[in-house]
C-alpha cells in the first residue's frame, strides 16, 4: 500500500467485534441444554441492552437461530466452529503468513447444518449493525481527518470521498464471501477507493493467486515505496496518440506482484492514465515552463526541470492524484534517448 492508515481499537466499531468473539469464548460452555437468555450472559451489558430494544429484533433472531443450530452439534463439531473463528481473526498472521490455508476459514470449511446461520448474522452484522452500534461513518471521519492524503492508499489514482459528502468504501481484505467470521472486524475492514474496491478487487480472493497461497497486506500495517517504471516504453508518435508503454513496479517481490494483480494496476496506470494524460501532462510542462519565462527551452534545461519536478512527485505519490505515474512518466522522458523524439517534444514546447 502506498501510505498507511491509522488504527483506532477503541471506536466503538471495534466494540461490535470483540462482542462477537466475546460470544464465541461463551459457546464453550454451551450444550443441548443452553439458552441464549439471558442475553447479558453472552454480551457486555451494553452490547445486551443494544439487543433487546425492539429495533434489534432482527439481529436478535439471527442471534438466536444460530446459537439454537450450533448447541445442538457434536461437541466436536462446536469446538471446531470456535477454533476456525479464533484463528480467522487474527487478520494481520492471516494475510502474511502463507503457511496458512485460509480454506480452512471458509464457510464450506464449517459444519453443514451451520453454514446458513453463520452467513446471514454475520452479513447483518456487516450490513445493518455496524452502521449503527458500530457507528461506521465516524469510523470513517476519523481516518479521514488523520491522513495527509485524501488519495485511495491502494492506487494512488482515485480519490476518497470527504465525509461530509458520503461515507466511503469498506473493503474486506478477506473477502466478505469467503471468510464469514470476519466480516465485523475492523482490522478487515479498510477504507478504499470505489473503482478499487468494486470494479478491480470486487470478489478476488486476494490471499490466492491461481489457486496458491499468496501474501498480502493491509495499510493497517504495513507501507511500502512503490515505485513505477516506464524503462522500455515507447511513447506516441504524435501528441494525440498512444504510446505502447510498459510498466514495471519496483520493488519486484510477493507484496507487490499481489498489489498489481488485485488491483488491476497495470491496466489501470495505462489506460486510464498514461492513454489519457499524455497530452495534457505535456501541455502543463509547456505552461509551467513558459511561465517561468524559460521557454524557448534548451534540452538541457528541460532535462533540468523534468528531473526536479519528477523527483518530487516520485518522492510523494499521494500528495496529487495520478503523482505515482506522473513522476514515472517525466522521469522516463529523461531516460529516452530517442534524439527525434527529444526534438519534437522541444517544438511542441517551444512553439
Amino acid at each position: 500500500m502506498l501510505y498507511r492508515y491509522p488504527i483506532f481499537r477503541n471506536h466503538i466499531s471495534f466494540r461490535l467485534n470483540r462482542n462477537v468473539i466475546y460470544f464465541f469464548c461463551k459457546l464453550r460452555y454451551v450444550d443441548g441444554n443452553s439458552s441464549l437468555n439471558p442475553l447479558s450472559n453472552y454480551f457486555s451489558n451494553d452490547f445486551a441492552s443494544f439487543l433487546a430494544t425492539n429495533k434489534q429484533t432482527t439481529l436478535r433472531n439471527l442471534f438466536t437461530v444460530f446459537f439454537n443450530v450450533f448447541k445442538n452439534l457434536p461437541e466436536n463439531e462446536r469446538k471446531l466452529i470456535i477454533k476456525k473463528f479464533q484463528d480467522s481473526q487474527k487478520i494481520s498472521l492471516v494475510i502474511h503468513d502463507t503457511t496458512i490455508d485460509c480454506h480452512d476459514y471458509c464457510l464450506p470449511s464449517l459444519p453443514v447444518p451451520i453454514r446458513v446461520s453463520a452467513k446471514q448474522l454475520f452479513e447483518y452484522l456487516f450490513s445493518a449493525t455496524l452502521n449503527s452500534y458500530g457507528k461506521l461513518k465516524d469510523h470513517y471521519k476519523l481516518i479521514f481527518d488523520s491522513i495527509e492524503s485524501n488519495i485511495c492508499p491502494f492506487c494512488g489514482i482515485e480519490l476518497l470521498n470527504r465525509p461530509s459528502i458520503i461515507r466511503q468504501d469498506y473493503d474486506h481484505l478477506m473477502k466478505q464471501s469467503a471468510y464469514t467470521f470476519v466480516t465485523v472486524n475492523m482490522e478487515n475492514l479498510v477504507p478504499t477507493g470505489v473503482e478499487c474496491n468494486r470494479i478491480n478487487k470486487h470478489n478476488i480472493d486476494a490471499l490466492y493467486f491461481n489457486n496458491l497461497r499468496s501474501v498480502f497486506n493491509s495499510p493497517y500495517t504495513n507501507n511500502f515505496n512503490i515505485r513505477i517504471s516506464l524503462l522500455g516504453s515507447t511513447p506516441p508518435t504524435t501528441i494525440d496518440g498512444n504510446g505502447n508503454w510498459i510498466i514495471g513496479i519496483l520493488p519486484d517481490n510477493d507484496y507487490t506482484r499481489q498489489w498489481e494483480y488485485v488491483y488491476n494496476i497495470r491496466a489501470r496506470y495505462k489506460d486510464n492514465i498514461l492513454h489519457k494524460f499524455y497530452k495534457n501532462w505535456l501541455k502543463e510542462l509547456r505552461t509551467y515552463l513558459t511561465n517561468r519565462n524559460l521557454v524557448p527551452v534548451s534540452s538541457q534545461v528541460l532535462e533540468t526541470e523534468l528531473l526536479a519536478q519528477s523527483t518530487t512527485w516520485i518522492a510523494n505519490p499521494t500528495t496529487g492524484l495520478t503523482n505515482i505515474v506522473r513522476g514515472a512518466f517525466y522521469e522516463f522522458l529523461i531516460q529516452y534517448n530517442d534524439p527525434a523524439y527529444r526534438a519534437s517534444i522541444l517544438n511542441y514546447i517551444n512553439n
